[in-house]
């Protein structure tokens, strides 16, 4: 996927959510693509944090980045990164 760039509501919810540039490359590279309404969604689930866990390795960063990063999620629309947020409860139970 090519990113073309960054909304300003996106930097605002990053600055917000302390989400830093390493997590959001983190969580679009490793992250599971669904697609909703037209707009990509990079979601960190247990199979991508097992991934994720094969490329980092064994370290205090690497947990601590685990811990960050499970049930975070990117959207993205048109090459945009439009948003960054974690998962506050079940997206297909809860609608």
């Amino acid at each position: 996927m090519l990113l073309t760039g960054l909304t300003h509501h996106f930097i605002s919810r990053c600055k917000q959510r302390g989400f830093s540039e390493f997590d959001v490359d983190l969580i679009i590279n490793f992250g599971e693509e669904q697609h909703h309404e037209g707009r990509e969604i990079y979601s960190i689930t247990k199979a991508s944090l097992k991934k994720l866990k094969h490329y980092l390795g064994k370290s205090n960063i690497a947990n601590e980045c685990f811990n960050r990063l499970r049930g975070s999620y990117v959207v993205v629309d048109d090459g945009l990164l439009i948003t960054v947020a974690r998962k506050t409860k079940h997206a297909k139970r809860d609608r």
